[in-house]
């Protein structure tokens, strides 16, 4: 199953995460899901990407979920099990070392 990678700030429960619909505009009007990267370095690379004061509060969450559609800088994806949480500086640090592709 394949792993997705998401910033959001706060954190959710997974029965949180699967009633909730992501509000992204540039992703054609789709309904259900969490907007979602594929990759570690696609979430970094991403817009909604965030250092400094402007991460404070934020969490990265890996979860496995069941993808509904692609979408332009990624997917949308119905969660069905965390997998881990992290600082943005963690996921950073974790992924520059190559712990997270």
């Amino acid at each position: 199953m394949t792993t997705y990678y998401r910033w959001q700030y706060g954190t959710y429960t997974l029965e949180e995460m699967q009633n909730y619909v992501s509000e992204d505009g540039a992703d054609e009007g789709g309904t259900e899901g969490i907007c979602a990267c594929t990759s570690a370095g696609g979430l970094i690379r991403n817009t909604v990407w965030a250092d400094g004061k402007y991460a404070e509060g934020a969490e990265i969450v890996a979860f496995s979920g069941i993808k509904c559609m692609d979408i332009y800088d990624g997917a949308r994806v119905y969660p069905t099990a965390i997998i881990a949480r992290y600082t943005p500086a963690e996921f950073r640090s974790l992924h520059e070392a190559g712990e997270i592709d």
